[in-house]
């Protein structure tokens, strides 16, 4: 009696599935996110002080030239004064107080500011020796007084120059009738026309 062996099935290698990760695609346009690490204590005050450094500089220059301009205008005023030869006042408002209320005070041509007191005591200071808030308030006060002073002064001085130039006229005729030798003497008319000229 024969055995049958039994029958085996050959077997079909499946293919081998291998399973792979993929990596998802960012968006074309999406922004790349930063990380923004937060200011420190210590970094604001330095920053603060770099930045008060930068404004103390430019103070400093601008008061280099309010002193300087300052100064300019000190000089100008002085020469005018002596130029003119006059004392405008000021007025006491603008000094402060010190023994006693101010009674007067007043620029003199060599540029001094004197300041008196009604207690007898005087101050006087070169005017650039003030702070500039005093000397603009000085300008200010002084000049409109300056400038009616030159208006009447240039006024005098029209009217002086006018009679100075009639009264020359008037004697240079009388000159011409002085000059003249007495057997020429002009008759009565023309001396008449030259003392009293036409006024056409």
């Amino acid at each position: 009696m024969e055995v049958s062996e039994p029958k085996v099935e050959p077997q079909v290698a499946q293919p081998a599935v291998q399973a792979q990760a993929s990596e998802p695609s960012a968006p074309a346009d999406r922004p790349e996110t930063k990380v923004v690490q937060p200011i420190s204590q210590e970094d604001e005050i330095f920053s603060k002080i770099e930045t008060m450094r930068d404004e103390v500089l430019q103070l400093y220059e601008l008061q280099v030239e309010e002193q300087r301009l300052a100064k300019d205008l000190c000089s100008v005023l002085q020469g005018m004064l002596s130029y003119l030869s006059i004392s405008p006042e000021v007025s006491s408002s603008i000094f402060a107080k010190g023994d006693g209320e101010v009674k007067e005070a007043f620029i003199v041509p060599q540029g001094d500011v004197v300041v008196a007191y009604d207690r007898g005591r005087r101050d006087i200071k070169r005017l650039e020796e003030y702070s500039t808030d005093v000397i603009i308030k000085i300008v200010k006060d002084t000049i409109p007084s300056i400038k009616d002073l030159v208006a009447s002064r240039r006024q005098a001085t029209t009217e002086r120059i006018n009679f100075l130039d009639r009264a020359s006229n008037e004697l240079q005729n009388i000159k011409q009738i002085v000059g003249l030798d007495p057997q020429e003497a002009p008759s009565d008319d023309v001396v008449s026309k030259i003392v009293t000229p036409d006024s056409s």
